[in-house]
């Protein structure tokens, strides 16, 4: 594994330095979480306070592959679907990984929920889970968990694995009171 060895006072400097980059960063990533969160549970909010369900056709538009070295390749399948609300034609488009194709394999059309005032659009299927507050608490707590453990991870790793203490200094800092096989702490008499 790479590891660069530092003196044990450029090693206390450089985790200090990577301690705050993490912490920045940990803060940086919460803010964006939870920015989109909130911004997703308020779109739904806004749109299914005054809406209406619309059947919008829906076709295969392409389909695109991905190689995974682990998993090998998958197939994204991307949609579109449209309709047509007082005259104006409205259309998007949405993917679907392939372990969840059958649900869309042989239909036609989805719901959209149409706001009437806005006339913002989302599928129905989709806004279900985001209107509700305590579900998008939930999810924010959930994931800054699991960033605060990445970030954990990160500082560990570049505090203790890939920036490392010199073997000299880890000695030196185990047995403090010898100095060159000597205890330091014995007087002698003369």
């Amino acid at each position: 594994m790479l590891s660069f060895k530092l003196k044990k006072k450029n090693h206390d400097r450089l985790s200090e330095i990577c301690l705050w980059l993490c912490g920045i960063g940990f803060l940086c990533l919460a803010v964006a979480i939870i920015y989109g969160s909130f911004a997703r549970y308020l779109e739904a909010r806004s749109i299914l306070a005054d809406y209406r369900v619309i059947e919008a056709a829906v076709e295969l538009d392409h389909t695109t592959d991905s190689y995974h070295r682990r998993s090998g390749t998958r197939t994204t399948y991307h949609f579109r679907y449209y309709f047509e609300v007082d005259g104006t034609q409205y259309e998007d488009t949405f993917g679907v990984s392939e372990s969840n194709i059958d649900r869309f394999r042989n239909v036609d059309s989805v719901e959209v929920a149409f706001a009437n005032q806005s006339h913002e659009f989302a599928r129905l299927s989709v806004l279900d889970g985001r209107d509700s507050l305590l579900g998008t608490l939930w999810d924010i707590l959930w994931i800054l968990f699991l960033a605060a453990i990445l970030t954990l991870v990160i500082f560990v790793y570049l505090t203790a694995g890939l920036f490392v203490v010199r073997e000299q200094d880890r000695q030196a800092q185990e047995s403090p009171g010898e100095v060159d096989g000597a205890d330091a702490t014995s007087t002698t008499r003369a």
